[in-house]
């Protein structure tokens, strides 16, 4: 059994504690439906790495509280690896602090 769960954090490249490290510079996330996504692509934001290398792929973006303000489908979840988090495909990352950008 450890041998397997070596060799499965080995070929995940980090994405699961970097996951963990975009959530934890995070003090809300919000799950968001794929117009306000597109939206926020649109507007130049670029969705985190760490999303895409997730399978199925999601888009994590980090976000301001205007860029917020002017998503309508946003929906607050706890900030936390979860059945809800996991199975959201774009997410928006409110930072801490307005000049954090977690790759």
């Amino acid at each position: 059994m450890r041998s397997w769960e070596y060799r499965s954090r080995h070929s995940s490249a980090g994405v699961w504690p970097r996951l963990a490290r975009a959530l934890a510079g995070a003090r809300k996330v919000f799950v968001l439906d794929v117009a306000d996504a597109a939206q926020l692509e649109a507007e130049g934001s670029v969705p985190l790495d760490v999303g895409l290398e997730l399978h199925p792929p999601k888009r994590l973006f980090v976000v301001s509280e205007e860029q917020l303000g002017s998503l309508p489908s946003a929906r607050s979840i706890v900030v936390r690896i979860s059945a809800e988090l996991l199975s959201a495909r774009q997410l928006a990352l409110l930072p801490f602090e307005a000049s954090v950008r977690a790759r």
